[in-house]
């Protein structure tokens, strides 16, 4: 699996702040060069063969089978042909992580990768990552990048999800 779509979002824990109160995590889709390449490429095999947890979806046609917003949102990213087409469901996740979390956890870079085998095939995984804040990353919405800022990449993988 190769990386193919990166998305990236500054998460705030607002689980015990009032709704009215809540703010949208802030990201978008990220450019992603070699350097961060490399990056995720050996941190999600460092995950695989330790405490990732892996999570299989089918996606079934029927409208009268369950589903789940979770579900939907990372289908939705998986088979996004363009990146303005996954963006709603990377930010319904980052939404989804950010009123998760409360103040115990500190501000992070969430992060929602895609891998796939080719263009064409039927499988999709999408990583999602939870990179506790100048740690390991420094994120810039602006200029839609990420830069590892160390040789230290400390993460803390939430899933894997395999899509087919």
């Amino acid at each position: 699996m190769n990386l193919f779509r990166l998305f990236g979002y500054a998460v705030v824990p607002q689980r015990t702040v009032p709704v009215s109160q809540r703010t949208a995590p802030v990201g978008s889709a990220i450019d992603v060069d070699v350097e961060l390449r490399q990056a995720l490429d050996v941190a999600l095999q460092d995950a695989r063969r330790s405490r990732m947890t892996r999570v299989s979806l089918t996606f079934d046609t029927n409208p009268s089978s369950r589903t789940s917003p979770v579900r939907d949102a990372v289908m939705t990213v998986a088979f996004a042909r363009r990146a303005s087409e996954g963006q709603p469901g990377a930010q319904a996740l980052a939404d989804r992580v950010s009123i998760a979390m409360d103040r115990r956890s500190e501000d992070s870079l969430f992060l929602v990768a895609v891998y796939r085998e080719s263009a064409s095939g039927p499988k999709r995984d999408v990583a999602l990552w939870v990179f506790p804040r100048g740690r390991a990353f420094q994120f810039d919405p602006a200029h839609r990048r990420i830069r590892p800022v160390a040789d230290l990449f400390d993460h803390y993988p939430v899933a894997l999800l395999v899509a087919e």
